[in-house]
Parts: structure tokens; C-alpha cells; sequence
């Protein structure tokens, strides 16, 4: 990995963003720190609403996607004033979410949907609120996407269908929080059995799949965008490839999302359910599959110079 990018990206960036690097990082740090301690934690428990999963998979996911969401934003019509707003805000809202995580999962105790005392209720309100600052913060950058962006064409377009995605992201994430108080609240009063059940619809809904889908969006997409800007001739049509894929990863959220809305495993799939995930699954990787072949191309092409080259100067 060349390093000279990362660098030249670091000396450019303003404040805010080299902000939300620095957060990024450090937020990715503490999930891989908490991994590495997990094997050697006496009774430690992977699962669960006080289980290591949460911090160490909340860490790195939340790191990656501030550290992504930055670096998109370099690609965006400048407005210094609202971006350094958005960065900063972005920064804050997830530092907040991480160490309440942590903090609870030292504590023992879940740290969502947790109003078992007055200590509890506060950091969850706090957290809820910090989710809600987020939601608002990438809705923005989502709109501002559809803006004249400085990125080639095949990257423009993966940072537009990935920044809908991410905003299908934070739809399913309120869907999460409202089904979650739904469960551990029950005339007004909190069950902490219920805690583990709240990210559960119906019999074996999982609200979280669809989630991390769209999530995660930001950094599949865009990687593909890159991959078609750095052939040396940009691919014909290489923003339909784009699309096409991010049409297929549509699909794959919307069939985990209606079956987690059936009270069904994503395994649990009917005959069209399973059609339809097939289809959005090869949607999602022909165009990496296209890719990727034009670069293995490409270099078989420079080889054969290379060696064509000394065999005309031996």
C-alpha cells in the first residue's frame, strides 16, 4: 500500500477533517483493542446485550464509516463552513455512542434501550440523541452528493448510490430503535430480559442485516468507483456498472429488511425470496467481477511489453 496518497490526503484536508480521521481511528482502535482482550477476559461473553460483539463490532464499523464519510466529503463542492460542521458534529456524536458503549459493557449492563436507573436513562438519552445528530448529518452530506462532484464519473456515481444507501441506513436504524423500545418497555416500565430480543422482529426477524447493508454501502461502493478510475482508460459506461451494482445491493437490504419484517431468518426464504437474493447478489458482483478482469487485463498487456521490450533490446 502506497503511503504517499495518505499523506498528500492528510497535508490537504482542514481541520475538520483530518478531525474526523484522527476520531476515526481512534474509534476503530478501541473496537480492535476490546477483540484483542476478549480471549483473555475471565467469563467473558461474546454475545449478548453486555457482550463483547457490541463494542468491538460498533468500533470498528463506527471508525470506518466517519473515516469514510470524510474522505468522500473531499470530493464535494467546497462549502468550508458547513463540511467543518458536519465533521465536527459527525465526530462528536459517535465519540459519544462509543464510550457509552464501552462504558456499559464495563460496567456489565446493555447500553441500548437501558432505563434501568437513572444513571442508564441518562447515557441512553444521550446516545439516542447522538443517533439522531448522525441521521441528520449524513442526510445532509447525502443531499449534498447530488451536487457537481470533482471525482471522475464512475467514482461520482458510487459516492451518490452509496450515500442513498446510507441513508436507507439510518431509516432501518430509527426502525431498530422504535422496535427496541417497544420490546423492553411494557406499560411504562423496563425489562432488562427483553433487552436481548430488541433488535428482533417477530419470531426471528433480524432488523440488524438490513442495517449493516446499507451501512456498509459507503465502502463498497466507492471502492468499485475506484477500481474503474484507476484503469488507465476509463471503462465505457463504467458509471452503469456502478448503478448496476448498487441496484444489487439495494435488492440484497430489501429482501433482508421485508423478511426481517415477516418475523423470518434471512435462511427461512421462500422460493422468490431466494430468486430475487440470487439475482441481487450477482447484481451486486458482476460489476467487481467486470472490474477487476479489466485490471488482470491490463496487466497481462503490460507484461507482454515489458518482455516484448527487453526481448527487442537483447
Amino acid at each position: 500500500m502506497k503511503i504517499d496518497p495518505l499523506i498528500a490526503e492528510w497535508t490537504r484536508s482542514p481541520l475538520s477533517r483530518k478531525t474526523a480521521y484522527v476520531v476515526g481511528s481512534f474509534i476503530v482502535l478501541t473496537g480492535i483493542v476490546h477483540l484483542i482482550a476478549f480471549p483473555f477476559i475471565q467469563d467473558a461473553v461474546w454475545s449478548g446485550p453486555a457482550g463483547f460483539r457490541k463494542p468491538i463490532v460498533f468500533g470498528i464499523s463506527a471508525g470506518l464509516t466517519v473515516i469514510t464519510m470524510a474522505w468522500l466529503l473531499r470530493y464535494f463542492h467546497p462549502q468550508p463552513r458547513l463540511h467543518a460542521l458536519m465533521m465536527y458534529s459527525m465526530s462528536v456524536t459517535l465519540i459519544i455512542e462509543i464510550v457509552i458503549i464501552d462504558l456499559q459493557r464495563f460496567r456489565g449492563v446493555p447500553s441500548h434501550f437501558n432505563t434501568a436507573t437513572p444513571f442508564d436513562s441518562v447515557l441512553w438519552a444521550l446516545m439516542a440523541q447522538s443517533i439522531l445528530v448522525f441521521a441528520i448529518v449524513s442526510m445532509t452530506q447525502g443531499i449534498l452528493s447530488f451536487r457537481k462532484l470533482t471525482a471522475p464519473p464512475a467514482l461520482s456515481a458510487a459516492i451518490r448510490g452509496s450515500m442513498i444507501l446510507f441513508f436507507l441506513s439510518q431509516v432501518s436504524g430509527q426502525l431498530i430503535v422504535q422496535n427496541g423500545l417497544d420490546i423492553v418497555t411494557k406499560d411504562g416500565v423496563f425489562i432488562m430480559e427483553n433487552v436481548a430480543r430488541s433488535t428482533v422482529y417477530g419470531e426471528a426477524g433480524n432488523l440488524k442485516l438490513p442495517h449493516a447493508i446499507t451501512l456498509h454501502s459507503i465502502q463498497a461502493l466507492p471502492l468499485l468507483g475506484l477500481l474503474f478510475a484507476a484503469l488507465p482508460q476509463s471503462a465505457s459506461k463504467s458509471g452503469a456498472w456502478v448503478w448496476i451494482s448498487a441496484a444489487g445491493f439495494f435488492g440484497l437490504a430489501a429482501t433482508a429488511q421485508s423478511q426481517a419484517y415477516l418475523g423470518k431468518s434471512i435462511q427461512d426464504l421462500d422460493p422468490l425470496s431466494a430468486a430475487i437474493l440470487s439475482l441481487s447478489i450477482a447484481t451486486f458482483t458482476v460489476p467487481f467481477a467486470y472490474v477487476l478482469s479489466l485490471h488482470l487485463k491490463c496487466c497481462i498487456v503490460k507484461n507482454r511489453k515489458s518482455e516484448l521490450r527487453k526481448f527487442s533490446q537483447a
